[in-house]
């Protein structure tokens, strides 16, 4: 499941203050966007070159998809591998 580093930062600004961040939203791989576009960068590059990897976003338009909608795209996915054929 991927979604665009500006926009994992705006859903971790939406959680409540963590204690071990004392009053802080972000720890600092979460502050750090260069940070977190290499490691999406990385992570593409890696499910690519595996076999029977799937990249899920839970973006379209700029707008983060619903759980529902997610759901489905997981589940038309994993489906087919569950047939009893």
């Amino acid at each position: 499941l991927t979604v665009p580093p500006e926009q994992a930062q705006l859903l971790v600004d939406k959680k409540d203050s963590r204690n071990y961040l004392h009053g802080k939203k972000r720890d600092i791989h979460e502050d750090d966007i260069h940070h977190l576009r290499n490691a999406a960068k990385v992570y593409e590059e890696l499910a690519e070159k595996m076999p029977h990897t799937h990249i899920i976003s839970c973006v379209e338009n700029s707008e983060l998809l619903t759980p529902q909608i997610i759901h489905e795209k997981i589940w038309q996915i994993v489906a087919p591998l569950l047939s009893t054929n």
